[in-house]
Formats: structure tokens, sequence, C-alpha cells
């Protein structure tokens, strides 16, 4: 398992999270397009799957406005719509007992589990409070994230010189301060 060894406002790893996200993302269409390829002419099934999605789209977009359900309603009164919404369980019977199916859809599949393994365990890596990075306590009397020194007063007065003198090299005041989260930056202690 990935460890929060480095904060989110780091550039480094903000890229190196860019960068495994798009090599997912780059890796799943070649799948895509290989588990097409691999099913040749039978990969048209998965027009028919997808038609009532791309008709529910143009409605949406020639309607101006996203479909609720009085217009769906008015929609299932014309036969044409129910020949469209049968198309998709239609499309998926004519791919599930296409024998090419199963070796084109596994890599797809498998590289849908990897991707949601890379999005969901490298969210740290995304902007976050450097605060609850560093598992600062919420108290009256605010302490510095990076070095715990304590700010008199009840609240963040110093706090940006203070960064800027001593830690400007773990990230700059601007990005901490933007992402710090209101519990953090709240003069008082939060109620529980």
């Amino acid at each position: 398992m990935l460890e929060k060894v480095f904060h989110s406002g780091n550039p480094v790893m903000r890229n190196v999270r860019a960068v495994a996200v798009f090599s997912w993302r780059l890796s799943l269409l070649i799948a895509i397009l290989w588990g097409c390829f691999y099913l040749g002419y039978k990969s048209a099934f998965l027009l028919l799957v997808g038609l009532p999605w791309l008709v529910w789209l143009i409605i949406e977009k020639l309607n101006g406005q996203p479909i609720n359900h009085n217009s769906a309603r008015n929609l299932l009164t014309y036969p044409l719509a129910w020949l469209i919404l049968f198309s998709t369980p239609i499309g998926i019977l004519l791919l599930v007992f296409t024998a090419d199916f199963w070796p084109a859809v596994i890599p797809v599949f498998l590289l849908l589990v990897v991707g949601l393994f890379v999005v969901t365990k490298t969210e740290f890596l995304t902007s976050g409070c450097y605060a609850c990075f560093k598992e600062t306590p919420f108290m009256e009397l605010k302490s510095c994230p990076a070095c715990s020194l304590k700010f008199e007063g009840g609240g963040w007065v110093g706090f940006k010189k203070h960064w800027e003198l001593n830690h400007q090299d773990i990230e700059s005041y601007d990005t901490v301060w933007k992402n710090m989260c209101a519990k953090h930056r709240k003069k008082d202690t939060p109620k529980a």
C-alpha cells in the first residue's frame, strides 16, 4: 500500500499522479481498441449497446435541458423509443454469447480494476490541507504544521512570515493557505 510520505502540494508528487492516471487512461484506450480489433465485425454490436445513451445525449442537447420523468414518459409513447431501449440488452446478449467477447473484454476489465486502485490509492497526491496531512491538532492556540511553533493570540498572526522564512522549501505559503481546511483555519476550537 502507498504511504503518505509526500504532501499533495509537492509538485513532483502531483506530476507522478498525473502521469500514473494518464498512463492508465492510455492503456485502457489501447485495450478497448485492441478488444474491438479482436472482435472484428462483431464489435459493431457495441453500437447497439451504446445507442440508447447516444440518443439520450442527443435529445438532451436538442432540448437544452436534462430529460426528466415527464419528458421520458412522453418519449415512451413512440415505438422507436422502445426499439432503441431494447437495443442495449440485445447488443449485450449478442456480445456475451460471442466466443471472442471474453478474451477481448478481460484486459479492459483488468485495467479498470488497476485504474480504480491507481485513482483511489493516489488520491492523497491531489491538493489538500497540509495541517491535516501532518495531523496537526485542532487547538485554540494555532501551531505551524511543519514545526509545531505556537502562534499567540488564538489565530494565525505571524504564520505567513514564519512560513516564508522557514518552510518555503516545502511548499509556498499561498498554496498551503489556499488548501488549508476550514477547521484548521478557524480561530477557536471546532465543536466535535
